[in-house]
């Protein structure tokens, strides 16, 4: 690719998140990590991407997966990015493997300031049971706490399915008094499950219901509960928690290089109903997940007629 062909993808970009592995430590029972796509990034690979991004002005590498902290190089990458220039290292992740303390030190030593950390219930029997792995919750809070006591900046992605939809506000406050100070809710995807599991994907009725009290939760402690995957039309008096992926200016970059905006993935892209003509937020919220209308229709979206951004 010329410079210039690269510098005008590249624009409006703030980072890019590298997927560095397929593989995974954990066996959910809603992910198709590994099945979907193959592959490994080597170490000189993620080295030569990162260095062709960052030479037109992107800021910001993410490092996920499959599960990004079991891939064989993955200090070595953190401290790659930190030795190109990155300002911020950030890693997806499951949180398993940060249950070992002295995994969770090299890891910020090597320069990874802020990790988003996965949830899929509230309780060990919930979420053990969606990450097909006994004992995952334990080591995950493990992990979390770890990762905070070396530095770390540590987000929660809580995963709103119909087992774990209303957990959201007790999870909050558990991790709130660990000092989590962030958390996005995310819905169930239909798509990355393999066009499995309709039955798991809660009504954006309850998701919005449940993000909103998440949101109210947060307050409490100072913190901040955020979604992009409920439109804010579903989200009461909270609208202001919405946020569309397209705002992070992030390039999604697979093992084998193939790249495309954070927007345009099936987990992300949505589709403006009737309704959405007459919202508000009809410029920037893209509408709910194709997914989700195509399987349960559109009824349930209003347009916020009044601008409360």
């Amino acid at each position: 690719m010329r410079e210039g062909q690269s510098k005008e993808r590249n624009s409006g970009l703030n980072g890019i998140e590298l997927t560095i592995f397929s593989k995974c430590n954990a066996h959910c029972r809603f992910c198709v990590s590994g099945q979907g796509f193959s592959g490994e990034m080597t170490l000189e690979s993620a080295k030569r991407i990162m260095s062709d991004y960052l030479k037109n002005g992107v800021s910001k590498v993410i490092l996920g997966g499959g599960e990004p902290s079991i891939h064989p190089d993955f200090i070595s990458i953190i401290e790659a990015a930190g030795e190109a220039g990155f300002s911020s290292v950030e890693v997806k992740t499951n949180g398993i493997r940060f249950c070992y303390p002295e995994f969770a030190k090299a890891c910020v030593s090597a320069g990874a300031d802020s990790f988003s950390v996965s949830i899929w219930g509230r309780d060990p029997q919930t979420h053990d049971w969606m990450a097909g792995r006994t004992g995952a919750f334990e080591m995950t809070e493990m992990g979390v706490k770890h990762l905070l006591h070396y530095g770390a900046k540590v987000k929660i992605d809580f995963l709103m399915s119909s087992v774990s939809v209303g957990m959201e506000a007790g999870l909050i406050e558990d991790f709130c008094k660990v000092g989590v100070g962030r958390f996005d809710m995310w819905l169930y995807s239909i798509f990355g499950a393999g066009g499995r599991g309709e039955k798991m994907v809660p009504t954006m009725t309850e998701a919005g219901v449940a993000a909103a009290g998440a949101a109210a939760a947060a307050d409490v402690f100072g913190a901040k509960a955020m979604t992009t995957h409920v439109p804010p039309c579903m989200l009461g008096n909270r609208p202001e928690m919405y946020y569309a992926v397209a705002s992070l200016g992030l390039m999604i970059v697979m093992p084998d290089g193939r790249a495309f905006k954070a927007e345009d993935s099936p987990f992300e892209s949505g589709r403006h109903v009737e309704a959405c003509a007459q919202c508000a937020f009809n410029d920037r919220c893209p509408g709910p997940r194709i997914e989700y209308v195509e399987h349960f229709g559109e009824k349930e979206f209003h347009p916020i007629c009044c601008d409360s951004r």
